[in-house]
């Protein structure tokens, strides 16, 4: 039976609860980053601007991609993802440990006492690795595979690969992070306020509650065609988006609380 899709992708943008290697590609993190701009408050823009040279933090989201394998990066390589154990919980290192490790080297001022160069780099992980730890390939289960392969009208794709930024070139071909930002940020002020609740540990566990559920229809060998196909694509995207949204709404409030003062 066909499923309802304009209810799937309401539902998934409403409730408040290609194929690169890197997650959600530069469209996603750009669209991420713009949705966070969107919210800023003068104040945080300015003193963020500031430190960036004057750019759009959409401009630096995807820079953590490349420096990763820099010498003097290459600590920050594992905070790409956001790892969950066996049992559910989720791990204080890698996209969690990162973030939070960078939120308090900047916050309550402290971003004042050091250098320009340290407080941009501080700007750029923090913008990235929000955007990261939402993607739903990058909450990396210890008890699930992200090698399985699937295939969808009989283009065969991997589990990581096609939530990192594929379900993208699937759903709207061609969009701009312009075209998302407008499309996802629809929130008003009270449900954007409860989005941004909780710790950089509560979201971590939120999205790999979601994320959970997607390794049973993508198991091993899975294939869909025809209208299935374009059922399952609406909506894996729409849980892809959601996550965008998310990131950009907890992307702005990270920022405001650092710089909005």
């Amino acid at each position: 039976m066909k499923l309802n899709i304009s209810l799937i992708v309401t539902t998934a943008l409403v409730v408040s609860s290609s194929l690169t290697s890197f997650g959600f590609g530069r469209v996603g993190h750009a669209a991420v980053a713009k949705i966070a701009e969107n919210h800023l408050t003068p104040t945080a823009r300015e003193n963020i601007e500031k430190y960036i040279d004057g750019k759009s933090i959409t401009e630096i989201a995807s820079w953590m991609d490349q420096v990763r394998k820099e010498p003097a990066y290459k600590h920050t390589d594992g905070w790409h993802t956001a790892g969950i154990k066996k049992d559910g919980t989720v791990k204080d290192s890698k996209a969690v440990g990162g973030l939070n490790s960078d939120i308090a080297k900047l916050q309550n001022g402290a971003y004042k006492n050091l250098t320009d160069s340290a407080v941009a780099v501080g700007i750029k992980l923090i913008v990235h690795m929000a955007g990261d730890m939402h993607c739903p390939s990058h909450s990396k289960f210890d008890s699930h595979s992200q090698s399985v392969k699937f295939k969808i009208n009989g283009e065969e794709y991997a589990f990581h690969k096609f939530f990192d930024s594929g379900f993208m070139g699937l759903s709207r071909k061609g969009w701009s992070f312009r075209d998302y930002a407008k499309y996802l940020d629809v929130l008003g002020p009270e449900a954007i306020k409860e989005v941004q609740k909780g710790t950089v540990k509560d979201w971590a566990m939120k999205n790999a509650s979601v994320m959970d559920g997607l390794y049973e229809p993508l198991h091993q060998g899975a294939e869909f065609n025809g209208e299935e196909a374009e059922d399952r694509v609406a909506y894996f995207s729409a849980i892809g988006e959601r996550q965008m949204q998310l990131a950009g709404y907890r992307l702005a409030g990270i920022l405001n609380g650092i710089f909005g003062n």
